[in-house]
C-alpha cells in the first residue's frame, strides 16, 4: 500500500526532475570552480603566448604596447596630428612597417585628414614631446 503511494506515475518523474536538477547544478558549480582559478589561461602562462593556449594575448592587444583612438586633425606624413576623443591632440610617427588596414590600398596613402582611426604603437619621446610610434593603423571611416 505504502509502495503504491511513493512510487506513482507523478512521482516518479518529479524525483527524476529533481534529480536532473540537481546534476545541472553540479556541473555549473564545477564550471564556475573552474572559471575562477584561471581555466585555460592557467595552462598558457609560462609554457606559451598568451592565454586560450596562444588565441589571446595575456595582456592587452599588443604585448607592451599603447595606443590611441580619434580622428585625424593634421597630416604631414610620416607625422600627423590626432584628436583623441577626449578632446587631447596626439602627435603620431609612422614608417615603412606601419601596417594600415580599411582603406583601399592598405598603405599610408590611405590616410586622410578627417579620419577616424585606432593606432597601435609605442611610445616615445622626442624632444620634450610624448609621441606614438604607430605599429597598426585601422581606418573605421
Amino acid at each position: 500500500m505504502l509502495e503504491d503511494y511513493f512510487f506513482t506515475k507523478n512521482t516518479k518523474w518529479l524525483l527524476r526532475g529533481a534529480l536532473a536538477l540537481v546534476v545541472a547544478l553540479l556541473i555549473f558549480h564545477a564550471g564556475v570552480v573552474v572559471g575562477s582559478h584561471g581555466g585555460m589561461r592557467g595552462r598558457a602562462e609560462g609554457g606559451g603566448p598568451g592565454g586560450m593556449l596562444g588565441f589571446m594575448p595575456d595582456r592587452g592587444f599588443v604585448e607592451n604596447g599603447h595606443g590611441a583612438v580619434g580622428t585625424i586633425a593634421t597630416m604631414t606624413l610620416p607625422t600627423f596630428t590626432l584628436q583623441t576623443r577626449d578632446g587631447l591632440t596626439e602627435q603620431v610617427e609612422t614608417g615603412s612597417s606601419t601596417d594600415v588596414t580599411g582603406g583601399i590600398t592598405g598603405t599610408l596613402g590611405d590616410l586622410q585628414s578627417g579620419q577616424t582611426v585606432i593606432i597601435i604603437g609605442n611610445p616615445q619621446t622626442v624632444g620634450d614631446q610624448d609621441d606614438l610610434d604607430a605599429h597598426m593603423i585601422r581606418i573605421l571611416r
